[in-house]
């Protein structure tokens, strides 16, 4: 359509006189594009004389204008029956102008307050209409686009000077202050507002956030109208579906690039902050929408585990994962100000959440543990043992994944605001400086243990048979490792005597455990902290007590014992059985034979602590039978010949022996078995023991025989292959590469195209020559 033609221009000069006169002809009218032009030309006009109209003129102006918006919708639908297609989008978008044009030019015109108001929610509504029309642009103009793309821009810009226009009205209701009369026409007008925001946020970052700013002005400028009547319900629960949404793009976009643009990032921030702001004006929220809140949480939580899997400090995405770390926390401390959402969170269990978001769910609860520790108030909070308990039936729902991301993922100490004060109180200065970064089951120690020193000695027998029967029970070997290093923290925060009365207690409800039992491997712990003389009380207390004193007492966690040769030279007396002992059990059938597979243990906890007087003989005879109890795959066994490999590293075999030869051998055949065991706890332990004994020891065996002996190369390649940096993952191959430590290892894995330089030169030792 021409709008400069005759035919338009006649009608500009036969426009009705009186404004009621051109709404009957504006509804008569069936040709909306001159609609349109009977519209632009008539405000052309009415504004001149604007000022001379009575109040009831005035209002009729006003109404007529509020219904400028839906035009926009009349227009996009109109079809002129033309099959010049080009010709008809053309026209189109000459109205959309025209029709902006003439709401601005009322907006400007408005001056009292219900003006202002009926103006300011039909320009909202209309400026919502055009940016929605620029987002689904594709869609409408398919082909064409390209040709409509500087009439699109135009409208864009048009729609920018617009919303220019809008601040200025909104300036006449932020000072003064309104009246309450006047907020039931204000609440749809922050309602438009939202929902503008929303969506010009993805169009225009730079308008979105002036507009949010605009609505948290409101907020603040009329918390007096109440939480329902400022609709703050609906407004952070759409801002929380959109984090959300952002949150699955990014985990996308961290799966297939390895990174997020930084400015994606940095909108993803702002919306937080609009989120923090509303919060801390309207804290009710949380209480009366408990479970969004959590869910927002916990989908904050995952995509901070995606960030630390699978970007790495170089990468510009860490600046997500810096945004994660530095405003969770803050967000967190606004939630636990509501003791309601505190109470939840402590005692959420895994059937209120999907079944992978087990991690996030142990954050969320670290994170309350860690609010509460800086917090005196426990008034009407569950007991202290229920919220351990809580936390580790949670942990024995764990998957093997879980378990997998539990011990191995690595999360930043400034995560919880007192992990660094925890962690320089758990650990002596012999470790060095202070990581930046600890494992999520350090984490979970640290917050699990320091809360548990409050549990009162009352509690504790009833944490007690709670312990043992998750021990029992449960087959999440990190769950269990970590209740056990929970429990013997809050029994050495006691006193002796409450010790001694656990273990004696303790030692009773393992009487129909087996021997390698978790439970009673904790049991062993216990004692080692006892005195002697308190030792020996318990020995005396029965049969079963005594048998468990004689059990294998080094546990493989830490590590083998470094015992003098003195008191070595004491245990003589036993070498001359080993042989006999070892014959006996060579052609044993260990498979569920409990009894057997404890005599084993024991036979090579002898191995292990008469370590300085072996002679290469049998060490021969072990090797060979270490290496066939390797193909049982019976995880007691081979976590104790790793105790006695671990032991080796402080033995010298005579290197002028004739049978010394032989002993690099069989290491490395024993090696290799350990290397490819399906456990992955066993795999990692060899690598770590054999990787110590091949770069920091003295010992010859190592950097001239086995190095050189081929045998060894293959299996040592594909662990380190597998499990590339600092004996777990790559940080670009994490994804991937968690999902077959899962598994069963079933052969040589996929190789990787990356090593860690720790990894590569301890390949550099093993390479045949």
């Amino acid at each position: 359509m021409d709008f400069s033609s005759p035919e338009v221009c006649a009608r500009k000069d036969n426009l009705p006189q009186t404004l009621t006169e051109f709404i009957e002809r504006f509804d008569q009218e069936r040709n909306l594009y001159f609609k349109v032009v009977d519209m632009g030309f008539y405000m052309e006009k009415y504004l001149e004389i604007f000022s001379e109209l009575e109040e009831s003129e005035r209002a009729l102006f006003f109404q007529f204008a509020s219904r400028i918006s839906d035009l926009f919708d009349d227009v996009s639908r109109y079809d002129i029956n033309i099959r010049n297609e080009t010709f008809e989008k053309e026209t189109k978008l000459q109205c959309y102008e025209f029709i902006m044009d003439s709401m601005k030019e009322s907006l400007e015109s408005a001056e009292t307050i219900p003006e202002v108001l009926l103006i300011l929610k039909s320009s909202l509504i209309l400026l919502y209409k055009g940016y929605n029309h620029c987002k689904e642009c594709e869609s409408i103009y398919g082909d064409l686009l390209q040709h409509f793309k500087d009439s699109l821009a135009s409208l864009f810009n048009k729609m920018r000077e617009f919303q220019e226009a809008l601040d200025s009205k909104f300036l006449k209701i932020f000072h003064p202050k309104l009246h309450s009369d006047w907020f039931y026409l204000l609440k749809p007008v922050i309602c438009e507002l939202n929902k503008l925001c929303e969506l010009v946020f993805i169009l225009d970052y730079g308008i979105g956030i002036h507009l949010y700013k605009t609505l948290i002005k409101l907020f603040e400028t009329y918390d007096n109208m109440g939480y329902v009547d400022l609709q703050i319900d609906p407004i952070l629960n759409g801002l929380f579906s959109e984090i959300k949404d952002m949150g699955d793009e990014f985990k996308l976009e961290i799966k297939n690039t390895d990174e997020v643009p930084v400015h994606e990032s940095r909108m993803f921030l702002f919306k937080l902050n609009v989120v923090k702001k509303i919060l801390k004006m309207f804290p009710i929220f949380i209480k009366e929408n408990l479970q969004s809140t959590i869910n927002l949480v916990l989908h904050l939580y995952e995509l901070l585990i995606s960030c630390c899997q699978k970007l790495t400090e170089e990468d510009v995405g860490k600046c997500l994962k810096n945004i994660l770390v530095e405003n969770i926390s803050p967000m967190l401390s606004l939630f636990y100000s509501e003791k309601v959402f505190q109470t939840s969170v402590l005692l959420l269990n895994s059937t209120e959440i999907s079944s992978n978001l087990q991690m996030p769910h142990l954050l969320l609860k670290l994170s309350a543990l860690n609010f509460l520790q800086t917090s005196s108030d426990y008034h009407k909070l569950p007991e202290r043992k229920d919220v351990i308990k809580n936390i580790f039936l949670m942990l024995g729902e764990n998957t093997p994944r879980d378990d997998m991301l539990f011990v191995s993922l690595k999360l930043p100490l400034s995560l919880f605001n007192l992990s660094k004060q925890l962690l320089t109180l758990h650990q002596s200065s012999e470790h060095g400086p202070e990581p930046e970064s600890v494992t999520l089951y350090q984490h979970a120690y640290l917050h699990i243990s320091e809360y548990a020193k409050g549990i009162s000695d009352y509690d504790l027998p009833n944490l007690e048979s709670f312990v043992v029967d998750f021990l029992k029970s449960n087959s999440s070997i990190p769950a269990s490792l970590l209740i056990s290093d929970v429990w013997i923290f809050r029994l050495r925060c006691g006193s002796l005597e409450n010790l001694f009365t656990r273990c004696v207690s303790f030692s009773q409800k393992l009487s129909d455990l087996p021997s390698n039992s978790t439970a009673k491997l904790l049991f062993k712990r216990m004692v080692k902290f006892l005195p002697l003389h308190l030792k020996e009380q318990m020995t005396e207390q029965g049969e079963q007590t005594k048998d468990l004193d004689d059990q294998d007492r080094i546990l493989h966690r830490y590590g083998a014992p470094k015992l003098s040769s003195a008191s070595q030279n004491s245990k003589n007396i036993f070498s001359g059985n080993i042989s006999t002992l070892l014959d006996e059990l060579k052609r044993q059938d260990f498979i569920d034979n409990k009894q057997l597979i404890r005599r084993a243990c024991h036979i090579l906890e002898l191995f292990t602590v008469s370590i300085n007087v072996l002679e290469i003989q049998e060490f021969l005879r072990f090797a060979e039978f270490a290496t066939l109890m390797f193909k049982t795959d019976i995880y007691e066994i081979q976590i104790a010949v790793l105790t006695f490999l671990s032991a080796l590293n402080f033995k010298k075999f005579n290197d002028k022996d004739p049978l010394f030869a032989k002993v690099r051998s069989s290491l490395a055949v024993l090696y290799n078995e350990a290397l490819t065991s399906k456990n992955y706890i066993v795999r990692l332990e060899a690598f770590s023991i054999f990787h110590i004994m091949a770069q920091f020891t003295e010992i010859r065996i190592t950097q001239e025989t086995i190095a050189k002996f081929p045998e060894l190369y293959p299996g040592v390649k594909a662990h380190l292959t597998e499990t590339p940096q600092s004996g777990f993952l790559t940080s670009k191959d994490k994804n991937e590469l968690l999902e077959k430590q899962v598994s069963s290892f079933d052969g040589k894995p996929e190789q990787s195209n990356y090593l860690s330089d720790q990894s590569k030169s301890v390949l550099s030792l093993l390479k045949p020559s």
